[in-house]
């Protein structure tokens, strides 16, 4: 019983360092930022959710959650996203190390795609998530959906825009009737 304890260890002490180089990486969770990066949303526990570009123009930034083991040659992440007829990449690369899942040594990865113009409500978007290790071995792939939608001027911000419209109109027309109605001068 002893013997055979005894060689169980050996084999697995034959077998760990190698083991151990290889990459034992995963991407945990992926998340769009939203008001401005004040808030979070999910997108792997919340498929079709309605996304709205976080910072000027038609950018969208995401985050994506790395933990394990990446060796010498490093891993990459390679996010594909499919919108409107257009493929816009990106691709991450990662150092070797060890990452920690949650915490405070916790790496997440931030990338930002610009969707394409004419961008309308509604519009879906697939992206398609692969980490690849040193060798080019896929490691993971991952899948997750949401809908763009471009965005809108707040219904306050429209009233105020006709207030000032309809005061610009009714000024226009009072100047342009006061000069219609005077004599000409000559």
């Amino acid at each position: 019983m002893f013997r055979r304890n005894l060689l169980l260890i050996l084999a697995l002490a034959l077998v760990l360092p190698t083991a151990a180089m290889a990459s034992s990486a995963s991407f945990y969770d992926v998340f769009a930022l939203q008001n401005g990066g004040a808030s979070k949303v999910f997108l792997l526990g919340n498929p079709g959710a309605t996304l709205n570009p976080t910072g000027k123009g038609r950018l969208m930034e995401f985050g994506v959650k790395l933990s394990g083991f990446v060796p010498t040659g490093g891993d990459k992440l390679v996010i594909t996203a499919v919108v409107m007829g257009s493929t816009l990449t990106q691709t991450i690369a990662f150092s070797p190390g060890n990452y920690a899942p949650d915490g405070k040594n916790s790496y997440i990865a931030l990338f930002g795609l610009n969707m394409p113009k004419g961008g309308y409500h509604g519009a879906p978007v697939k992206l398609a998530m692969q980490l690849f290790g040193p060798n080019g071995k896929l490691l993971e792939s991952r899948n997750a959906s949401f809908t763009y939608m471009a965005p809108v001027p707040e219904p306050a911000s429209l009233g105020l825009m006709g207030i000032g419209l309809v005061g610009l109109s009714w000024t226009m027309m009072r100047r342009y009737g006061k000069t219609m109605g005077e004599p000409a001068q000559g």
